[in-house]
């Protein structure tokens, strides 16, 4: 459980700081903002699938739900946070 932790908090909290501050000199105000809306759409739509992934019935139908979900998922970063916006325009122009 320590390593787990310790693992978290070095991933989640100090590399960023670290990329911020030395590296991007600036404040870690946007990373958090970003941090917290993405895992937060996550959160929302994971309990979403949760609660109705009942109504589809087989493996084929199945798939097509989660397919749609990570692609509302997408979307839903896409328009919520800027900076993922500016890497998908960059990754499609490469």
């Amino acid at each position: 459980m320590g390593t787990i932790a310790s693992n978290l908090l070095i991933n989640i909290w100090w590399e960023p700081l670290i990329v911020f501050r030395s590296g991007l000199h600036s404040k870690m105000g946007e990373y958090w903002k970003a941090f917290m809306t993405v895992n937060g759409l996550f959160v929302l739509c994971l309990i979403i699938i949760h609660f109705t992934k009942g109504y589809f019935m087989g493996l084929v139908p199945l798939i097509g739900y989660y397919l749609a979900f990570s692609v509302l998922f997408n979307l839903l970063m896409f328009n919520c946070i800027p900076s993922f916006k500016k890497l998908v325009f960059k990754v499609i122009r490469r």
